[in-house]
């Protein structure tokens, strides 16, 4: 029997994202760099499709985005209730490239199974951390 580390997430094997980019180009200029939405959808075999992006609250100090628990709960609450999956988040790196900073990865490493998308001027990529932080296929639609 397979048994997962998360409180969220069924276990291993998620090999691709699939986003589309009416939802990166709202979160785009909604955000100005410094926010985080949680990522809804379905999942069909190894492929998350990504179906909504809801902003959450949070605070930006000290090179440090904290998000408002409550408020991410009640979204994967709500998503629920809709028939969606929670997917992961995605986030902006004003001034770096799209991949986990170290604080980002010891956040992932606390919920394994969490898809992070992460969005930067030079790309957007995919990542999870499983047993160890990978990167995800990403479609863009």
């Amino acid at each position: 029997m397979e048994v997962s580390p998360s409180l969220y997430f069924d276990g291993p094997g998620v090999r691709r994202v699939v986003v589309p980019n009416s939802i990166l180009e709202e979160l785009e200029q909604e955000c100005r760099w410094e926010c985080i939405a949680i990522l809804l959808g379905t999942r069909v075999g190894g492929e998350y499709r990504v179906q909504e992006a809801r902003r959450i609250e949070g605070t930006y100090v000290h090179g440090v985005f904290k998000i408002n628990f409550r408020d991410w709960a009640g979204a994967i609450q709500g998503a629920r209730l809709k028939g969606l999956e929670y997917i992961g988040l995605i986030h902006f790196h004003a001034n770096s490239p799209p991949v986990p900073s170290p604080l980002d990865a010891r956040r992932m490493a606390e919920c394994p199974g969490e898809v992070w998308v992460i969005k930067s001027k030079t790309g957007v990529r995919a990542w999870v951390y499983e047993s160890e932080l990978r990167e995800l296929e990403l479609v863009v639609t």
